[in-house]
């Protein structure tokens, strides 16, 4: 993403791998779902034809390429969110202030995102509940390919709309000739350097321990990815009570998005109470994150560390109750 020069063809080919390995996978899906499949029966009936002695065998080898093809698209996915939020939304956004501003379009994508997350595990639950697995796989396998054709129009026509998307970066054409008469292996070793030069450029900033600890956040089974959903499977939990509570998360998620501004604004009255912040606002490094009035950055600042503390707190309460239930179910 940050070598090419053409910002339509990266995010093209995230898009075109992350569909591909999702349809790939749902075919694969179909016949490991499907034990009367004609290629189950031609392993069974003519296993010499196909070099394998058992049927095991063949299901052992299409896991393997679904577990692959899982690792694939979770790449393509996160490159793909990496070239929409951290580089379109950026150079297509409006100077501050103005519609359609940085602020704006994120938290408009966010709820964007949101919203599909709450919507997709609905219509597939109720397809695989009202109709089998099988179908389940299937519309999987459509509604992807559905999508990468709206994803490749939707791309092209804002590409098309917006002359900073299309402008070629200045630092792909200082780079990509360089790099391209280099062996590959002194573009590897440089590929090295420049990754190891990133870290130490990363950790000798004042923002990588938040970070950090932003990551910790995700370090948890208790979400709704196919580790936590296999495990209330297997103790019993049906599918559609796991479509329920997963519905439910969603639409706190996307209450969240309202709710943070009226809490930072409500949190934020309490600028230069107490000891919280004593005179940190004043100094030099607090005043030039944000331009404007100085006495409103220091509320929304206040607001901010407010809520954060107030979530965390909320949040270790809810995770060890959740855990101590759980712990009854193992």
């Amino acid at each position: 993403m940050d070598q090419s020069p053409n910002r339509l063809k990266t995010l093209l080919t995230t898009i075109a791998v992350n569909r591909i390995s999702v349809v790939t996978a749902s075919v694969l899906w179909y016949f490991m779902v499907d034990p009367g499949a004609p290629l189950w029966k031609l392993a069974k009936n003519s296993p010499e034809l196909l070099g394998m002695s058992d049927e095991s065998i063949m299901k052992g080898m299409f896991f393997s390429l679904l577990l692959l093809l899982g690792i694939v698209e979770e790449l393509s996915a996160s490159g793909n969110m990496l070239s929409m939020e951290r580089d379109w939304i950026v150079v297509a956004a409006a100077p501050s202030g103005k519609p359609y501003d940085l602020t704006h379009l994120n938290s408009t994508m966010r709820r964007i995102d949101l919203i599909c997350k709450l919507i997709a595990p609905i219509i597939v639950s109720l397809v695989i509940s009202t109709a089998s697995v099988r179908i389940g796989v299937i519309a999987t396998g459509l509604m992807s390919i559905t999508s990468w054709g709206v994803e490749i129009w939707c791309a092209r026509k804002a590409w098309a709309l917006n002359s900073r998307l299309r402008a070629v970066r200045p630092a792909a054409e200082d780079l990509l000739p360089q790099d391209s008469r280099m062996p590959i292996r002194r573009r590897m070793l440089l590929g090295l350097r420049r990754y190891a030069g990133d870290l130490q450029n990363y950790f000798s900033t004042n923002i990588w321990l938040p970070s950090i600890a932003l990551s910790l956040l995700h370090l948890s089974v208790l979400s709704y990815g196919a580790t936590f959903v296999t495990f209330l499977l297997s103790t019993g939990t049906s599918l559609e009570v796991i479509t329920i509570a997963r519905a439910a998360g969603s639409v706190v998620e996307i209450s969240s998005t309202v709710v943070t501004p009226i809490g930072v604004r409500h949190l934020g009255k309490a600028y230069k109470h107490g000891m919280h912040l004593g005179g940190r606002h004043t100094n030099n490094e607090s005043t030039t994150l944000l331009e404007g009035n100085p006495e409103e950055e220091g509320r929304i600042e206040t607001g901010l560390e407010r809520l954060g503390l107030w979530g965390l707190s909320w949040q270790l309460l809810n995770l060890v109750s959740t855990l101590l239930k759980f712990e009854r179910l193992c």
